[in-house]
């Protein structure tokens, strides 16, 4: 190849980068349009530099959330292990289980010999680093908003050779939350609902202002009613619910439903209790930062504004 032709190809390459970048629907820099090239240097959310040295055919997830994004970038066929608590979808059951709740099953991840670990923030630093002194490429992400799961969408896409589907992915999943935005933006400030999101009911616990779950119910446009929060996963007392009189509560976990709530002695002066404004979601659609994070956006804008999305 002449140095004209390849320097021609390399402008075509570098104009072709700089599109996508424009019309991406995630943040970050699409560095490699048609493809990752290996060995691939990436950094993960402690702030490590993790070599991938080739295209990874055996993948260990040890997060739900980050199974479900493998799932989406259909990816499902290269997942080797997973942990005991990734359920979605359902596929998801019937891989070989490498850790949960009581920790990573070191010795499983051994032996199946991954060309790629991805973990979430169910594992310590002290384990991933334990893994990578063992020789295996591991990545770690922990997203705290819906944008950084957009860019970790974007970076294992990179990490798999798979940056076409993560970049459509990433536009369907921003053009979807634009459009809940769109529909939203006239609501003024103080015509938004009040909502105390339920993490858990005995004893009653909730989600303060640096969390995941306060970053969705702001984009859902919701006010947190616990915003004003000292932790990031306050005890609230009754006392102190009734004076901030939410005009929404939201069930995030599978403890009560409802009508549980309604029965709550001393519960009956708050405003959502007396308009019947309670409503039980799916947790894990708001608890694990994957794609569904816009199906939880979704469900509660519908909640909180039923009259603009019917």
């Amino acid at each position: 190849m002449s140095k004209f032709r390849f320097r021609k190809q390399l402008t075509s390459i570098l104009l072709l980068t700089l599109v996508l970048a424009m019309v991406t629907g995630c943040k970050g820099p699409v560095t490699q349009p048609q493809g990752s090239s290996y060995p691939l240097q990436l950094t993960d959310s402690f702030a490590r530099e993790v070599t991938i040295p080739k295209e990874p055919e055996t993948i260990v997830s040890l997060a739900p959330s980050t199974t479900e994004i493998l799932f989406a970038l259909g990816l499902e066929e290269k997942i080797v292990g997973v942990t005991e608590v990734c359920d979605y979808p359902e596929a998801a059951k019937a891989i070989e289980k490498m850790g949960g709740f009581q920790g990573v099953n070191v010795e499983k991840i051994v032996a199946a010999k991954p060309d790629l670990i991805i973990a979430d923030s169910l594992t310590t630093k002290e384990v991933v680093e334990q893994l990578a002194s063992l020789g295996f490429p591991v990545l770690a992400i922990r997203a705290e908003n819906i944008d950084e799961v957009l860019e970790h969408i974007e970076l294992i896409g990179k990490a798999t050779n798979n940056v076409t589907e993560a970049d459509q992915l990433c536009a369907d999943l921003r053009g979807r939350l634009d459009a809940v935005t769109a529909k939203i933006k006239d609501v003024a400030e103080s015509e938004r609902p009040l909502v105390f999101y339920e993490v858990w009911h005995d004893a009653l616990m909730s989600a303060g202002p640096n969390t995941f779950i306060n970053n969705i119910l702001t984009a859902a446009g919701g006010k947190n009613a616990m915003a004003d929060a000292t932790t990031d996963w306050p005890e609230v007392d009754l006392e102190q619910l009734i004076t901030k009189n939410p005009e929404v509560i939201v069930l995030g976990h599978d403890g009560q439903q409802p009508e549980d709530v309604k029965a709550r002695a001393n519960w009956q002066t708050i405003a959502a209790v007396q308009n019947e404004r309670i409503f039980a979601v799916n947790p894990d659609t708001i608890n694990r930062p994957g794609p569904r994070v816009i199906d939880a956006v979704e469900e509660l804008a519908k909640i909180f504004y039923p009259n603009l999305f019917k």
